[in-house]
């Protein structure tokens, strides 16, 4: 085999394994580890969680608005959300009333709604 079917033999070879590297990796659809707030669903199983205390609750930088955890919160089946206000872990904590009774919630910056143990 001479210098240039060598040449060209190798460069095959890389092209062809380049080539199958772009194909097997999938574009990504995470933007990083704050999702949109706008998105409204969590990978956190807890998400959903009642009783689970501040456990399930995630400290981080919160994007979400008054409004928006407002909403997260009424959506999650709560109503009369009053003293709503963010804390030192930037979570959103409220009181309000579900099943007839008055609750303490959290909402984190995953968007997770979690009614807090007293």
């Amino acid at each position: 085999m001479g210098l240039k079917q060598t040449v060209f033999a190798a460069g095959f070879l890389l092209g062809s394994a380049g080539l199958a590297m772009a194909q097997s990796t999938g574009p990504s659809t995470t933007t990083g580890n704050h999702p949109s707030p706008s998105v409204g669903t969590s990978t956190n199983p807890n998400a959903n969680a009642t009783g689970a205390g501040n456990a399930a609750l995630e400290r981080g930088a919160n994007s979400f608005t008054e409004g928006q955890a407002r909403r997260r919160i009424e959506d999650r089946g709560y109503t009369n959300v009053d003293q709503l206000h963010k804390d030192q872990n930037s979570i959103w904590q409220a009181e309000a009333m579900k099943d007839g009774r008055r609750v303490r919630v959290g909402v984190d910056f995953r968007g997770n709604v979690v009614e807090e143990n007293r």
